[in-house]
């Protein structure tokens, strides 16, 4: 087995002569040279438009257009933190004032409970008088 026969054949049509020629020969500097050069012409083709204009000015425009997108979803984010924030210090202001209503009604019934308390206290005395009384006057009535 000679060295040509390692040699397995490369697809496509660039190497195809020098590799199945047989010889002991590897791939020639000229090959090289000439793939190098289609391949470096391949990549101007694929990064030139029309215009002759590189895609690097392309690649500029889709930066700059990631940009605004990636800005455009900074100020959503900013905005709706801002609307939740003012939605947390509403709820926090309803809840309050739902908290200061409960507690003037407790503090109203708690005020009545004690004007209650205060006349049952009164009328508590003042039927300790009125007994009082009573019994002063039989035992008046019964002394003369």
């Amino acid at each position: 087995m000679n060295d040509s026969d390692k040699i397995k054949p490369f697809p496509g049509k660039r190497f195809s002569e020098t590799i199945n020629t047989g010889s002991n020969t590897n791939f020639s500097s000229s090959t090289l040279d000439n793939y190098r050069e289609n391949c470096s012409t391949e990549n101007e083709a694929i990064l030139s438009d029309d215009n002759g204009k590189f895609m690097k000015e392309k690649s500029i425009i889709s930066e700059k257009s990631f940009n605004i997108f990636l800005g455009t979803i900074a100020v959503t984010i900013a905005v709706l933190a801002i609307v939740i924030s003012i939605a947390a210090w509403t709820i926090d202001k309803s809840i309050d004032a739902v908290n200061s209503n409960v507690n003037s009604k407790f503090e109203s019934i708690n005020t009545e409970i004690k004007a209650i308390n205060q006349r049952m206290d009164y009328q508590e005395k003042i039927n300790s008088l009125m007994i009082e009384n009573e019994i002063n006057k039989n035992v008046n009535h019964a002394g003369k």
